[in-house]
């Protein structure tokens, strides 16, 4: 039985959210298949929902689930690490929205794979 190994292209990027901030500048999520999230080790909010856009400067609004009951959530720790949610794959621009206002400007690492 042989087997085949699958390579992946990664590339990262960052978003920030401002200090006394909630939301990040926009993620370009064009041509990615998936990816993940760092969460920085200051962070202050424990969850963190999504906006969407299909251009850069256009007007985000906040990703819900398919029923449309629920924002997209993940919940988040300082200092850890999660899967972006499958639902942003449909969308080529993302913003990261943090619970809470943040008390200092906190960059979270975006890794994307596709």
């Amino acid at each position: 039985m042989s087997g085949s190994i699958m390579n992946r292209s990664q590339s990262g990027t960052t978003a920030t959210i401002a200090n006394a901030g909630t939301v990040s500048n926009a993620v370009d999520f064009s041509y990615s298949d998936g990816g993940g999230f760092a969460v920085p080790a200051a962070f202050t909010g424990t969850a963190m929902t999504f906006t969407v856009c299909n251009t850069r400067a256009g007007t985000f609004q906040q990703l819900m689930n398919a029923t449309g009951s629920a924002a997209v959530s993940v919940t988040v720790a300082a200092g850890k690490s999660y899967p972006l949610p499958i639902e942003l794959e449909a969308w080529p621009y993302f913003q990261f929205v943090s619970g809470t206002a943040e008390g200092g400007a906190r960059t979270i690492i975006v890794v994307r794979k596709g």
